[in-house]
């Protein structure tokens, strides 16, 4: 499978791949595009964990941001949003 999100430029790919290994992360990468190549889910999930990324398609079982509450409990924090973003009082 591949992923733009885990992509890099081209000129870069010896520099991440070792970045990769020091991770225990196992990914190739597009010669011509800088395209992250993943051999399979378990590494997906693995890279995106290590890597901070959100897999939009995930399932169940796959990496999801830490910062999104676990039970309706707890918040997110918002004082980095945009004062654009926030509701007006």
């Amino acid at each position: 499978m591949y992923s733009d999100a885990l992509g890099i430029n081209p000129e870069q790919i010896e520099e991440q791949m070792a970045a990769d290994k020091e991770m225990g992360l196992s990914l190739d990468y597009e010669k011509d595009t800088g395209r992250c190549v993943i051999p399979d889910q378990a590494m997906l999930k693995k890279a995106c964990v290590a890597n901070g990324i959100h897999h939009n398609d995930a399932g169940y079982s796959d990496a999801v941001p830490s910062d999104i509450p676990k039970d309706d409990t707890e918040t997110v924090d918002d004082s980095t949003a945009e004062e654009s973003w926030k509701d007006p009082d």
